[in-house]
């Protein structure tokens, strides 16, 4: 095997041969306030050419031709190596112990597994993947932690629980990053924002209960528009109930202001004839002035947002 870019194991059987996406990650579009709920993780990659989401319960190379090739997975093992990839040397057993992926890779029916037991060593390509998450991922799997940087970004971390949800090996990663999870608590995000859906997904990959219940309230109090995946592999159910919780949530408002106002105009409100229509007519006023009147607001709702309830600070 030519010579690697970065040694994670100097006796790895193992070259991991990785080319970086140049596309932006999860990137954040205000613009768009209309996206179907069940194309969110499936039409908006997080990185140029991801492979597609896994988990452990689906086999990631089922889709492998005859060679045991994984393109379509994000691997394969071809000779030509491609000009910008990256040469990671690592250790096969540090690979399938803690990742059904690389398990089923390496030692399944396929070209590379053959290779492997044949040769002594194989070349695996993979596509789309941060070099500097990939190699953090890397040394966990190889139980590297003085590599491992003492504080990382929430975009690295997001990147991270991305590959970890992929290749399968959440609880190395859950419990080696609980110390990073615990710095960036200290800045956790006070508005619907991007990072907010970085906290969304991290939480969700990492089981983290709380962060989660923060940042699914946080879209459904401030979003205004239908919101998105931003293409990280959070479950469409997931994006599909927050959306769902957020457009009944704005109905509820809509119905109970209207259901007031049907109470002033039948005189079951206010404390007398008199009264009652000035209520109605400062609110009917008042609504129409909010475009709530004529059209009506429908769902999804844009450009509408329901507002914080401070009685309110879950989601379930």
């Amino acid at each position: 095997m030519e010579e690697a870019t970065h040694i994670i194991d100097p006796e790895g059987e193992v070259i991991i041969i990785l080319r970086s996406a140049a596309a932006p990650f999860a990137p954040w579009d205000e613009e768009i306030d209309e996206w179907p709920a069940d194309e969110q993780t499936a039409d908006e990659p997080a990185v140029a050419e991801q492979p597609e989401e896994a988990n452990t319960d689906e086999n990631p190379i089922e889709d492998c031709d005859e060679e045991g090739e994984a393109s379509k997975k994000g691997f394969r093992s071809e000779s030509h190596i491609e000009s910008g990839c990256y040469r990671i040397q690592v250790s096969a057993k540090h690979l399938m112990l803690p990742s059904p992926i690389f398990k089923r890779i390496l030692t399944g029916p396929w070209k590379e597994s053959h290779l492997l037991t044949e040769k002594g060593s194989v070349e695996i390509h993979a596509t789309g993947w941060d070099l500097e998450a990939f190699l953090i991922l890397m040394n966990i799997l190889h139980c590297q932690t003085q590599n491992l940087p003492q504080e990382i970004s929430l975009d690295l971390l997001a990147k991270v629980a991305v590959l970890t949800d992929y290749y399968g090996c959440h609880a190395v990663i859950r419990f080696l990053a609980k110390r990073w999870i615990l710095m960036l608590n200290a800045s956790f995000p006070q508005e619907y924002s991007r990072d907010s859906m970085l906290w969304m997904w991290v939480s969700w990959a990492m089981r983290l209960d709380s962060q989660f219940k923060q940042s699914t309230l946080l879209a459904i109090t401030q979003s205004d528009r239908i919101i998105r995946s931003l293409g990280l592999p959070i479950p469409v159910k997931v994006i599909d109930a927050i959306n769902s919780r957020r457009e009944a949530r704005i109905a509820s408002i809509l119905f109970s202001l209207e259901d007031l106002r049907h109470d002033f105009l039948q005189g079951h409100r206010g404390c007398s004839f008199e009264c009652s229509s000035i209520m109605l007519g400062a609110l009917t006023k008042h609504m129409h002035s909010n475009a709530l009147l004529s059209p009506e607001p429908v769902a999804p709702f844009s450009g509408w947002r329901f507002g914080v309830n401070e009685d309110d600070s879950s989601f379930s």
